[in-house]
């Protein structure tokens, strides 16, 4: 990947949804003003474009995935089977069987589904209290290779758990997997376990629209099928995705190695913990695939507005300035809430007679607008509604993104061979203790 001299402009680029649904580009502020758009390199734009079409041409699972009907009715199938009738919902699983989980439970605010992921004694017993009635919860254990050390070992453990409550596991669980001989595959066999498939060809970051996240979702409540619906959509009109796409390939250009994702909620956050992990697992690589070092890709992090405007904000602004800040908003939390009708402290008085959804949004305003007065380039999304279609759409969008990043930089952005050297080094030091264990 060519790097192309830097140009040091005040960058902004915005993206927002119209009520038609899908976005529609370069857009004006909420307040009305007018937003500088910044000019993409046209051979950022170019590679955009190339990486994108080859990533579409090469018949990839994730993309392949909307063809794929009957996985919805496989959904549909198990939910009439075992979901109907449980209240509450966990769900086991960790990194791309848990994050997509996480998003759609906090971005439409459902309660009644906890998500169990780490090997933390705390959240085991977390769980065990948040569990109203132990017989009126489903238990849902997602892993993609069925061997997930994490995953199962909880599931081993919430089967002691019930069984010491007269409860039998096998009657409270979905599982869901590849349609392979693994560990738990055969244990949802064996015990008669309701079972719904991971497609082989599509890994575990790039899974939250097939039943590893459409399961849960449909236990929430909600419409799988809208979801595909809303992400079908990013196609139609792509300019959006390449003009992204051209800008994260421009910021590698300007060396800002890191990209800031600025989310403005609270229930956003697991949005970014989603990116970090569909990011940093697709383009941290040694090697391309001639076997040459791969070229350099961006760190990703979360900061989350307006909390980390107290923290985290000031190093962005002042310090060395290798950062991309890219904003991710949203229309119905900036446009709701309590209204402060009488202000008691001087500090509060410019907010007497508006909405939290108000300060939320001037905050976010105040805060990219300060950054772009310090030549610091931003990016800018907005989620328009609290719908399927709306989350299902930026699902998609950004799989799509990281997967052409991938292309561009020609390395293979569906492996993850660190994480996997750290999965066997685990495994020998318990064998090692299991061994030595008097």
């Amino acid at each position: 990947m060519a790097r192309l001299p830097q140009n040091r402009g005040r960058r902004s680029y915005i993206m927002t949804t119209n009520s038609n649904f899908p976005p529609n580009g370069p857009t004006a502020t909420a307040d009305g003003n007018a937003i500088p758009l910044r000019t993409v390199h046209p051979e950022n734009l170019r590679l955009a474009r190339q990486s994108l079409d080859q990533v579409l041409k090469a018949n990839l699972g994730f993309v392949e995935l909307f063809k794929r009907k009957h996985l919805l009715d496989e959904i549909e199938t198990v939910f009439k089977k075992r979901g109907q009738q449980f209240r509450q919902a966990v769900v086991v699983g960790i990194g791309g069987s848990s994050l997509g989980v996480r998003v759609i439970r906090d971005f439409f605010n459902k309660e009644e589904l906890l998500v169990l992921e780490n090997v933390d004694h705390r959240d085991f017993t977390t769980m065990t209290k948040w569990i109203r009635e132990p017989k009126e919860c489903i238990f849902v254990f997602t892993s993609k290779s069925g061997g997930t050390l994490e995953t199962l070992v909880s599931l081993e453990l919430i089967q002691e758990w019930l069984k010491q409550k007269g409860l039998a596991l096998k009657d409270q669980a979905v599982v869901i997997t590849e349609t392979k001989e693994s560990s738990l595959y055969t244990w949802s066999q064996k015990n008669h376990v309701p079972y719904t498939e991971v497609p082989k060809d599509v890994g575990g970051r790039f899974s939250v629209l097939t039943p590893v996240g459409m399961f849960p979702a449909r236990l929430m409540g909600l419409n799988p099928s809208l979801f595909w619906k809303g992400a079908e959509k990013v196609l139609a009109n792509d300019r959006d995705l390449v003009n992204f796409i051209g800008e994260a390939l421009e910021s590698f250009d300007r060396q800002k190695w890191i990209t800031q994702f600025w989310l403005y909620g609270t229930s956003l956050k697991t949005f970014g913990d989603w990116l970090v992990q569909l990011w940093s697992e697709s383009l941290g690589k040694k090697m391309n695939r001639k076997g040459l070092e791969s070229p350099r890709a961006s760190t990703p992090m979360v900061a989350v507005g307006a909390i980390d405007q107290h923290s985290m904000l000031q190093q962005t602004m002042e310090g060395y300035k290798d950062k991309w800040p890219v904003f991710i908003r949203a229309h119905f939390l900036e446009q709701g809430g309590s209204t402060l009708h009488k202000s008691l402290f001087p500090e509060t008085a410019l907010v007497e007679g508006k909405k939290l959804g108000d300060v939320l949004r001037i905050e976010a305003q105040a805060t990219r607008e300060a950054l772009e007065a310090q030549d610091i380039s931003t990016f800018e999304i907005n989620f328009s509604e609290v719908k399927e279609e709306v989350l299902g759409y930026w699902f998609f969008f950004f799989e799509l993104a990281v997967a052409a990043l991938g292309e561009s930089m020609q390395i293979n952005a569906f492996d993850q061979p660190g994480v996997e050297l750290g999965k066997r080094l685990a495994q020998e030091k318990l064998k090692v203790e299991r061994l030595s264990a008097p």
